[in-house]
């Protein structure tokens, strides 16, 4: 399965804290199966099974991309975020075949303070990435950003490896976030997931950054 979740629970899913930067893992009942079973979603926006065809949908998000899949994908499916289980301890090996181990991420580092002068990038396939409020300038509570200079430095070919991210989707662009002094940050290395390496370094901020710490929004590569 590969579909678009509808505006009911893609505004719920805003309320849920990432898994990784630009994905959610959880375990719920579809609508239409019985069995509680392993979703990804991608964006808040597209769910995919996180099955043995996995591999499928993953490609399909390479060859059309979020952005495309997220205006063309229909009918739209919902899932009850009651009996949803979000995946946030990524140290859960998903008894799935195929799928590489699933490890631990900058959400079990420890707790800092953001020194107010540092600056953070997340970077995202869609412009209107969710979890950005381009309206107040700020990054949603739950949300992955990456460190600037090591992001820059990474080759673009080498992203989704070195972050482990779910998708070899083109990213697109990116966003600049500097903290206020104090805000509360979790770092760590993330860890090898879904075939690719990890080793990169991700912030986690769990209560978000306050109005006006968005800094700059641009292309990927500009």
């Amino acid at each position: 399965m590969l579909a678009k979740l509808d505006e009911k629970a893609a505004r719920a899913m805003l309320d849920v804290p990432e898994t990784g930067m630009g994905y959610q893992i959880i375990s719920t009942v579809m609508p239409h199966k019985k069995k509680m079973g392993n979703y990804i979603i991608y964006n808040g926006e597209i769910i995919a099974d996180l099955d043995i065809t996995f591999d499928l949908a993953k490609t399909k998000i390479a060859n059309d991309g979020i952005q495309q899949l997220i205006n063309g994908l229909g009918p739209t499916v919902s899932i009850d975020i009651e009996k949803t289980e979000l995946h946030m301890n990524m140290g859960n090996r998903l008894a799935m075949p195929d799928l590489a181990k699933v490890s631990k991420s900058s959400m079990e580092g420890l707790y800092k303070r953001a020194p107010g002068n540092k600056t953070f990038v997340r970077v995202s396939p869609v412009e209107k990435d969710p979890r950005v409020d381009l309206e107040n300038k700020k990054i949603k509570p739950g949300t992955f950003m990456a460190a600037v200079g090591e992001l820059r430095e990474t080759k673009p070919h080498l992203l989704a490896d070195r972050y482990a991210l779910p998708s070899d989707d083109k990213i697109r662009w990116q966003f600049f976030v500097r903290p206020e002094k104090d805000t509360c940050i979790q770092s760590g290395v993330v860890q090898p997931a879904f075939g690719n390496n990890g080793g990169a370094v991700e912030v986690y901020f769990e209560d978000g950054t306050t109005g006006g710490t968005l800094i700059d929004v641009r292309e990927y590569g500009k």
